[in-house]
């Protein structure tokens, strides 16, 4: 999308190129983890079996708690088969379920509220303004600030420092040079 909405205002057009890769990355786990329908109805064993939900979001500002969070709710969706465009409403409601203390009043303003200002809003949509109300563009620079910070340890051997490396490099905007990761 070109703009997400506010927390209470009109939409705001992403203004930085850090937004847009964060949001990208959003709508991609969106479109293809439940973007489809999912052929066939579901499995047996769900009529008898007692699914955990996911867990809650408060609103920390916590790029890697907010996508482990996200895909736990896609998965939660893909495992019941609450899957595709016609199944938009149900994720919405269990993206509500989800939600806890700001991220919940968050919602109830700027979603179902009858003072919200855009009237009808997608899961996608939804997701895409909670991240970006509630995840700051610094995750990048704190990606940076952590893949320098990296140390090697010896209960870890180089294996979990280069892990460690890549972990922080994938979350960075301006990923390092492979001489950087040699030095």
């Amino acid at each position: 999308p070109g703009a997400v909405s506010g927390y209470l205002g009109a939409p705001r057009p992403i203004t930085n190129l850090q937004d847009s890769i964060g949001l990208a990355n959003i709508l991609k786990m969106i479109d293809s983890q439940v973007g489809q329908p999912v052929p066939g109805p579901p499995p047996e064993y769900l009529r008898f079996a007692k699914v955990q939900p996911p867990p809650k979001y408060d609103g920390k500002d916590d790029e890697m708690e907010f996508n482990v969070w996200l895909s736990k709710v896609l998965s939660f969706c893909r495992r019941l088969h609450i899957c595709g465009p016609d199944m938009d409403a149900a994720r919405l409601d269990i993206l509500q379920d989800t939600l806890t203390e700001e991220a919940a009043n968050w919602f109830h303003s700027t979603v179902e509220s009858t003072y919200r200002t855009q009237s009808y809003w997608s899961f996608a949509d939804a997701v895409s303004a909670l991240y970006k109300r509630f995840i700051l563009t610094d995750s990048f620079q704190q990606a940076g600030y952590n893949f320098r910070s990296v140390a090697y340890h010896r209960d870890g051997g180089v294996g979990r420092l280069y892990q460690e490396m890549c972990y922080w490099a994938q979350r960075m905007l301006d990923k390092p040079s492979e001489s950087t990761f040699r030095d």
